[in-house]
């Protein structure tokens, strides 16, 4: 979701551009400047540098600490976050943890209502941004969630 979808946090990261206040994160802003520069001439021989860094705690292997260039601009969203759903053309179902730091989970189901209705929304209990792809107990509700074959 953008930055500026009904479901981000008001007080999210996202919306933050220092980030001397915002110690979660650090961006290289210069490099992402210069590798979309590079891109406009079709250069895309250095996407794979580093532009985001996050304190991953250790421990916790299934956290990306840091995104590409490349990883960074595929999580963009277009200029219309509801562009993203209506262009969804499979089967989709959106999981949310119930304590996610990022975003509102109860907003979700509202959001993509509105939308393109028919997607699931499952709020799982207890559960924040990271433990998503991190604690058992939601890998178990994210496992469960979709058909065996």
């Amino acid at each position: 979701m953008r930055y500026d979808a009904p479901t981000v946090r008001p007080a999210s990261p996202g919306e933050k551009a220092d980030p001397e206040k915002n110690a979660w994160y650090s961006v290289s802003v210069k490099r992402i400047i210069g590798l979309s520069i590079f891109n406009t001439f079709g250069i895309h021989h250095f996407d794979g540098l580093p532009v985001l860094a996050f304190p991953v705690p250790t421990g916790i292997e299934a956290t990306t600490a840091t995104y590409s260039f490349r990883l960074e601009e595929n999580f963009q969203s277009r200029s219309d976050y509801k562009a993203d759903i209506r262009a969804i053309k499979k089967p989709a179902q959106v999981l949310v943890g119930g304590e996610d730091e990022l975003f509102l989970p109860e907003k979700f189901a509202e959001v993509f209502d509105q939308v393109r209705s028919g997607i699931p929304v499952t709020i799982v209990p207890g559960m924040g941004h990271s433990d998503m792809i991190t604690r058992p107990e939601a890998i178990a509700v994210v496992a469960n969630t979709f058909p065996k074959s």
